[in-house]
């Protein structure tokens, strides 16, 4: 799921200090530990462990705690953690589909994500313990993709021919009755083409308008995300707010 969100009356260390956040305060849910029962794969548990732990899971924030803040202190209970077995014989490839979770509500994002291949009479059977974490822990809590960029103020003049509208791949110029008009200024990215070919066309950056583009991994909705970053960053700048 992607989304973009246009922000005004900021500066530049505010929306990077939001995307910060965004990345690496948003907690998802991934899996952490690893059981092996057996393994007699052509991969060694550590691997299979490692591809485990990069498969994005749906995540539930209303009914799951970080371990830090639950009441069993980061040891695991059914507030803060939750169990998945996984168990599959060959021949045949062991998908993320294959893992089964106690809980319905979190589960793989994609069932076809490979893990690993097993040959005739191999088998993999494991108990895998998935928590709440964040990117600042490591990227595989990260929710997604996160950027954002100057919104431009596009400014064409009359004297422009129609055929730099043709110019602009991305959308940014049009021809309306034989002139050429701005029709969407979010798109500019500034490559400044249109003005190989038109001198006199005016990009001018607006230094308080930012266009937020967030690309969710699945694990959560990207307007999630969005909301949550900025609940986290004013309970930090509250925070702050206090000591000081």
């Amino acid at each position: 799921m992607e989304l973009e969100v246009l922000v005004e009356g900021i500066d530049a260390a505010f929306a990077n200090a939001l995307r910060r956040i965004m990345i690496g305060e948003v907690p998802t849910m991934c899996i952490e530990d690893v059981e092996v029962f057996e393994n007699s794969s052509s991969l060694y548990d550590e691997m299979i462990a490692h591809r485990l732990g990069l498969i994005p899971l749906k995540t539930d924030l209303e009914n799951y705690l970080l371990p830090e803040e639950c009441d069993c202190e980061g040891e695991g209970c059914s507030q803060c953690s939750l169990m998945f077995i996984l168990d599959r014989e060959g021949p045949g490839i062991v998908y993320s589909g294959d893992l089964q979770s106690e809980d319905p509500r979190i589960f793989p994002v994609s069932d076809d994500i490979p893990i690993v291949e097993l040959a005739e009479g191999e088998r993999v059977r494991m108990e895998c313990t998935a928590r709440l974490g964040r990117g600042i822990e490591h990227a595989k809590w990260q929710p997604g993709v996160i950027s954002y960029k100057n919104l431009y103020e596009v400014k064409v003049p009359e004297s422009c021919d129609p055929s730099v509208a043709e110019k602009c791949k991305k959308g940014v110029l049009a021809v309306q009755d034989g002139k050429v008009v701005v029709v969407d200024t979010t798109r500019c990215t500034l490559c400044r083409v249109c003005q190989r070919y038109c001198p006199e066309i005016q990009i001018d950056i607006r230094p308080d308008v930012f266009i937020f583009k967030i690309e969710s991994n699945g694990s959560l909705p990207a307007d999630v995300i969005f909301l949550k970053g900025l609940e986290i960053l004013e309970s930090k700048a509250q925070e702050f707010s206090e000591k000081v």
